[in-house]
């Protein structure tokens, strides 16, 4: 797998993941007129990219093993 294939790669998974959670973190309950309780805060975007970035990289870890390791032969594909 070349560089710019798995930057590719990482990329779209990172973006996937991002805008998969970002609905529960923009969705605090600060932000849909409720309190927050005491000493509560509001999700942070840097957290939740903190978060996506851990995900993205399990999610490429095991695209690059069937990638590299061939688990997943081309050949066993009805076309």
């Amino acid at each position: 797998m070349s560089a710019t294939f798995g930057f590719a790669i990482y990329f779209i998974c990172w973006w996937l993941v991002w805008f998969a959670a970002l609905p529960f973190a923009a969705r605090g309950r600060g932000q849909d007129g409720a309190e927050l309780a005491d000493g509560e805060k509001p999700v942070s975007l840097w957290l939740l990219a903190g978060v996506t970035t851990l995900i993205a990289g399990v999610i490429f870890a095991g695209v690059y093993a069937v990638v590299v390791y061939r688990l997943l032969p081309v050949d066993k594909f009805p076309f």
